[in-house]
């Protein structure tokens, strides 16, 4: 499939781009203002979608649970849980790198792939992703993150690459700063509580965890939602992080 240029009206001038972008970066006040300037981004250098994640645990097979901000479609996701694709992604290219970007196409090369793998090609081309781009980055704490823009446009000069590469690094670092804030620790998790959030973390479902520990999908939620709630959460990817920052879970 042929890469496009992205169109003109999309780009901020070059000139201007990255100044712009890390200086609204650095004013960011909260996670809901810097999704905005990560979707002003992705927008920016030519991509249609963008995922920033913690890089999944070795075991996970499921992508959601590890997502803090996107712009992708939850139909996307859905169907990229369903087959288990976590394996033959992007996300799994770049999880044991450093910052080292990596950058990707679909091909026709797909087609000698295994069949799931030559479904996760069919699933990008269905929504016009032909290319992407990843970063990861390693806080100071050990804890890893991913950084993806998707889309339908040519490979990223070496310079364009590098301009993307410092703005990468800082929303990595605004991300941080955001999350640190919001960190509060003084709320213990019960001993279920624990469980179901470390299966989480693992990747598991509700219904899942709930066969591991001879519970009901129901009771699972529950429990969920009071780890999410005493953690001050929005979601279990969130709670994950902050359970694992509080040394709550492993």
């Amino acid at each position: 499939m042929a890469g496009k240029r992205p169109s003109s009206d999309m780009i901020i001038p070059e000139t201007e781009r990255q100044p712009r972008l890390q200086a609204r970066l650095r004013a960011s006040q909260n996670m809901d203002e810097l999704a905005d300037i990560v979707a002003e981004v992705k927008t920016a250098f030519g991509f249609s979608q963008y995922c920033l994640i913690d890089l999944p645990t070795p075991n996970a097979n499921r992508l959601a649970p590890f997502i803090h901000l996107t712009s992708i479609p939850d139909s996307f996701l859905a169907a990229y849980d369903r087959r288990n694709l976590l394996a033959h992604s992007a996300v799994a290219r770049t999880s044991t790198r450093s910052f080292m970007p990596v950058q990707w196409r679909l091909s026709s090369s797909s087609n000698h792939l295994e069949p799931t793998s030559g479904y996760y090609a069919r699933l990008l081309a269905a929504f016009g992703i032909s290319m992407g781009m990843g970063f990861t980055f390693t806080t100071l704490d050990h804890w890893r993150l991913g950084l993806y823009f998707i889309g339908d446009r040519m490979e990223l000069a070496q310079s364009e690459l590098n301009e993307l590469g410092m703005v990468a690094l800082k929303i990595f670092s605004s991300f941080e700063r955001l999350r640190q804030q919001s960190f509060d620790c003084s709320q213990p998790l019960s001993a279920r509580e624990t469980e179901v959030a470390s299966w989480t973390a693992e990747g598991k479902t509700s219904a899942e965890i709930g066969k591991i520990l001879g519970l009901s999908e129901h009771t699972v939620n529950a429990y969920l939602g009071n780890a999410i709630r005493k953690l001050d959460c929005v979601n279990r990817a969130q709670m994950v992080a902050k359970a694992i920052r509080c040394g709550l879970i492993r």
